[in-house]
Protein backbone atom coordinates (compact mmCIF):
# COMPACT_ATOMS: atom_id res chain seq x y z
CA UNK A 1 0.00 0.00 0.00
CA UNK A 2 1.53 3.83 -1.32
CA UNK A 3 1.00 6.19 1.83
CA UNK A 4 -0.12 9.81 0.62
CA UNK A 5 0.70 12.38 3.62
CA UNK A 6 -1.04 16.06 2.47
CA UNK A 7 -0.91 19.14 4.81
CA UNK A 8 -4.67 19.71 6.68
CA UNK A 9 -3.90 22.23 9.55
CA UNK A 10 -4.81 25.13 7.59
CA UNK A 11 -8.30 23.82 7.12
CA UNK A 12 -11.40 23.55 9.70
CA UNK A 13 -11.89 19.59 10.52
CA UNK A 14 -14.55 18.56 7.55
CA UNK A 15 -12.55 20.85 5.15
CA UNK A 16 -9.34 18.65 5.84
CA UNK A 17 -11.77 15.49 6.19
CA UNK A 18 -13.30 16.24 2.68
CA UNK A 19 -9.96 16.98 0.83
CA UNK A 20 -8.42 13.81 2.13
CA UNK A 21 -11.65 12.33 0.42
CA UNK A 22 -10.83 13.79 -2.79
CA UNK A 23 -7.61 12.88 -2.61
CA UNK A 24 -8.29 9.34 -2.11
CA UNK A 25 -7.74 6.82 -4.87
CA UNK A 26 -8.40 3.09 -2.81
CA UNK A 27 -11.85 1.33 -2.97
CA UNK A 28 -12.38 1.84 0.68
CA UNK A 29 -12.35 4.95 3.28
CA UNK A 30 -11.73 4.73 6.77
CA UNK A 31 -10.51 7.44 9.25
CA UNK A 32 -8.33 7.54 12.08
CA UNK A 33 -7.86 11.26 14.06
CA UNK A 34 -4.51 11.58 15.92
CA UNK A 35 -5.41 10.81 19.47
CA UNK A 36 -7.30 7.76 18.36
CA UNK A 37 -5.80 3.85 17.65
CA UNK A 38 -6.89 1.19 15.50
CA UNK A 39 -6.60 -2.49 16.61
CA UNK A 40 -4.62 -4.30 14.63
CA UNK A 41 -7.12 -6.45 13.05
CA UNK A 42 -9.51 -3.82 11.80
CA UNK A 43 -8.54 -2.78 8.56
CA UNK A 44 -7.78 -6.35 7.63
CA UNK A 45 -11.29 -7.75 9.00
CA UNK A 46 -13.40 -5.14 7.19
CA UNK A 47 -11.61 -5.00 4.02
CA UNK A 48 -12.43 -9.35 4.28
CA UNK A 49 -16.56 -8.07 4.68
CA UNK A 50 -16.69 -5.55 1.89
CA UNK A 51 -14.50 -8.59 -0.54
CA UNK A 52 -16.98 -11.21 0.17
CA UNK A 53 -20.15 -9.62 0.31
CA UNK A 54 -20.37 -6.99 -2.93
CA UNK A 55 -23.94 -6.16 -1.28
CA UNK A 56 -22.58 -4.64 1.71
CA UNK A 57 -21.14 -0.94 1.29
CA UNK A 58 -20.60 -0.03 4.93
CA UNK A 59 -18.88 -1.70 8.20
CA UNK A 60 -18.46 -0.97 11.68
CA UNK A 61 -17.53 -2.27 14.38
CA UNK A 62 -17.45 -2.04 18.84
CA UNK A 63 -14.43 -0.08 20.17
CA UNK A 64 -12.78 0.82 23.74
CA UNK A 65 -12.94 3.71 25.05
CA UNK A 66 -9.67 5.57 27.01
CA UNK A 67 -11.87 7.54 29.92
CA UNK A 68 -8.87 9.95 30.69
CA UNK A 69 -11.59 12.01 33.15
CA UNK A 70 -12.29 8.64 35.35
CA UNK A 71 -8.77 6.96 34.65
CA UNK A 72 -10.53 3.99 32.68
CA UNK A 73 -11.02 1.87 29.94
CA UNK A 74 -14.34 0.07 28.82
CA UNK A 75 -16.48 -1.87 25.64
CA UNK A 76 -18.76 1.19 24.49
CA UNK A 77 -21.25 -1.02 23.09
CA UNK A 78 -22.89 -3.70 25.46
CA UNK A 79 -25.81 -5.06 23.80
CA UNK A 80 -25.91 -6.46 19.80
CA UNK A 81 -26.15 -4.03 16.67
CA UNK A 82 -28.58 -4.27 13.55
CA UNK A 83 -26.96 -5.11 10.30
CA UNK A 84 -28.58 -4.76 6.84
CA UNK A 85 -30.56 -1.54 6.33
CA UNK A 86 -30.20 0.41 9.27
CA UNK A 87 -30.54 3.92 8.73
CA UNK A 88 -34.07 3.93 10.35
CA UNK A 89 -32.65 2.68 13.35
CA UNK A 90 -29.55 4.93 13.50
CA UNK A 91 -31.64 7.88 13.25
CA UNK A 92 -32.52 8.03 16.99
CA UNK A 93 -29.89 5.32 18.29
CA UNK A 94 -26.72 6.08 16.59
CA UNK A 95 -23.83 4.22 17.62
CA UNK A 96 -21.28 4.69 15.14
CA UNK A 97 -17.49 5.36 15.93
CA UNK A 98 -16.22 7.40 13.23
CA UNK A 99 -12.47 5.39 13.82
CA UNK A 100 -14.48 1.90 13.32
CA UNK A 101 -16.14 2.61 10.03
CA UNK A 102 -15.04 1.57 6.40
CA UNK A 103 -16.97 2.32 3.44
CA UNK A 104 -17.09 1.85 -0.39
CA UNK A 105 -15.69 4.70 -1.70
CA UNK A 106 -18.30 4.53 -4.92
CA UNK A 107 -21.28 5.12 -2.64
CA UNK A 108 -20.18 8.79 -1.77
CA UNK A 109 -20.91 9.01 -5.26
CA UNK A 110 -24.92 8.40 -4.94
CA UNK A 111 -25.08 11.25 -1.60
CA UNK A 112 -24.85 13.82 -2.71
CA UNK A 113 -21.86 15.50 -1.14
CA UNK A 114 -19.27 14.69 1.63
CA UNK A 115 -18.93 16.30 5.20
CA UNK A 116 -21.48 19.13 6.22
CA UNK A 117 -18.68 21.70 6.59
CA UNK A 118 -21.34 23.52 8.40
CA UNK A 119 -21.40 20.96 11.12
CA UNK A 120 -18.36 20.50 13.90
CA UNK A 121 -19.92 17.93 16.29
CA UNK A 122 -22.31 16.02 14.12
CA UNK A 123 -20.62 15.82 10.82
CA UNK A 124 -20.31 12.17 10.61
CA UNK A 125 -23.89 11.58 11.85
CA UNK A 126 -25.20 13.26 9.06
CA UNK A 127 -22.55 11.24 6.40
CA UNK A 128 -22.98 8.13 7.69
CA UNK A 129 -26.29 8.13 8.17
CA UNK A 130 -27.30 9.45 3.89
CA UNK A 131 -24.83 6.44 3.27
CA UNK A 132 -26.83 4.17 4.91
CA UNK A 133 -30.01 5.02 3.76
CA UNK A 134 -28.43 3.69 0.37
CA UNK A 135 -26.33 0.29 1.60
CA UNK A 136 -26.42 -2.31 3.26
CA UNK A 137 -24.09 -2.89 6.28
CA UNK A 138 -22.32 -5.16 8.73
CA UNK A 139 -21.33 -4.62 12.46
CA UNK A 140 -18.46 -6.41 14.17
CA UNK A 141 -19.32 -6.80 17.85
CA UNK A 142 -15.98 -7.28 18.98
CA UNK A 143 -13.62 -3.86 19.30
CA UNK A 144 -12.20 -2.62 16.18
CA UNK A 145 -10.35 1.00 17.49
CA UNK A 146 -9.82 2.62 20.79
CA UNK A 147 -10.74 6.39 20.84
CA UNK A 148 -9.58 9.02 23.93
CA UNK A 149 -11.81 10.61 26.02
CA UNK A 150 -11.46 14.38 26.84
CA UNK A 151 -13.18 16.55 29.18
CA UNK A 152 -14.63 19.02 26.59
CA UNK A 153 -16.53 16.32 25.15
CA UNK A 154 -18.54 15.71 28.60
CA UNK A 155 -19.67 19.56 28.96
CA UNK A 156 -22.83 21.03 28.89
CA UNK A 157 -22.26 23.10 25.69
CA UNK A 158 -20.68 20.25 24.25
CA UNK A 159 -23.65 18.12 24.25
CA UNK A 160 -25.87 21.21 23.79
CA UNK A 161 -24.20 21.62 20.40
CA UNK A 162 -24.43 18.15 19.40
CA UNK A 163 -28.23 18.25 19.93
CA UNK A 164 -28.24 21.64 17.92
CA UNK A 165 -26.20 19.89 14.58
CA UNK A 166 -28.45 16.91 15.13
CA UNK A 167 -31.94 18.87 14.89
CA UNK A 168 -30.11 20.67 11.98
CA UNK A 169 -29.48 17.19 10.07
CA UNK A 170 -32.93 16.33 10.76
CA UNK A 171 -34.08 19.49 9.33
CA UNK A 172 -31.81 18.71 6.47
CA UNK A 173 -32.98 15.30 5.77
CA UNK A 174 -36.76 16.07 5.66
CA UNK A 175 -36.14 18.20 2.85
CA UNK A 176 -33.76 15.77 0.86
CA UNK A 177 -35.73 12.56 1.48
CA UNK A 178 -39.21 12.83 0.31
CA UNK A 179 -42.14 12.06 3.04
CA UNK A 180 -39.12 11.79 5.98
CA UNK A 181 -41.42 13.69 8.50
CA UNK A 182 -44.57 11.33 7.71
CA UNK A 183 -42.17 8.04 7.95
CA UNK A 184 -40.07 8.57 11.10
CA UNK A 185 -42.39 11.43 13.19
CA UNK A 186 -40.95 10.06 16.13
CA UNK A 187 -37.56 10.91 15.39
CA UNK A 188 -38.35 14.41 14.03
CA UNK A 189 -40.28 14.80 17.55
CA UNK A 190 -37.46 13.48 19.66
CA UNK A 191 -34.96 15.38 17.85
CA UNK A 192 -36.80 18.64 19.02
CA UNK A 193 -37.35 17.29 22.79
CA UNK A 194 -33.79 16.70 23.05
CA UNK A 195 -32.55 20.17 21.67
CA UNK A 196 -35.09 22.40 24.15
CA UNK A 197 -33.70 20.48 27.15
CA UNK A 198 -30.45 20.60 25.98
CA UNK A 199 -30.54 24.55 26.05
CA UNK A 200 -32.82 24.78 29.03
CA UNK A 201 -29.54 22.63 30.87
CA UNK A 202 -26.99 25.21 29.58
CA UNK A 203 -28.89 28.02 29.95
CA UNK A 204 -29.18 26.54 34.00
CA UNK A 205 -25.44 25.64 33.96
CA UNK A 206 -25.21 29.18 32.99
CA UNK A 207 -27.43 29.95 35.78
CA UNK A 208 -29.74 31.89 33.48
CA UNK A 209 -33.05 31.00 35.19
CA UNK A 210 -34.43 33.94 33.18
CA UNK A 211 -33.88 32.39 30.18
CA UNK A 212 -34.95 28.96 31.75
CA UNK A 213 -38.26 30.88 32.47
CA UNK A 214 -39.03 32.62 29.93
CA UNK A 215 -38.78 29.19 27.40
CA UNK A 216 -42.44 28.87 25.37
CA UNK A 217 -41.55 25.72 23.58
CA UNK A 218 -41.35 22.95 26.04
CA UNK A 219 -42.83 19.92 24.20
CA UNK A 220 -45.23 18.52 26.66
Amino acid sequence: ATLKAGESAEYPLGEARNRALDHARGEYIAFLDCDDTWLPEKLEKQVGILETHPEIGFVHGNMYVSDEINKKRYLVLKTPQPQGMIFEHMLNNYAIGLLCVMFRKTILEKVGSYFDVKLNFAADYDLFLRILHETNSHYFKEPLAQARIHPSMTSIKGYANTQAEVSYVIDKFSRFYTGFEKMYPDVVRQSKIRLIYSQIWLSMAKGDLRAVRQRKDIIK
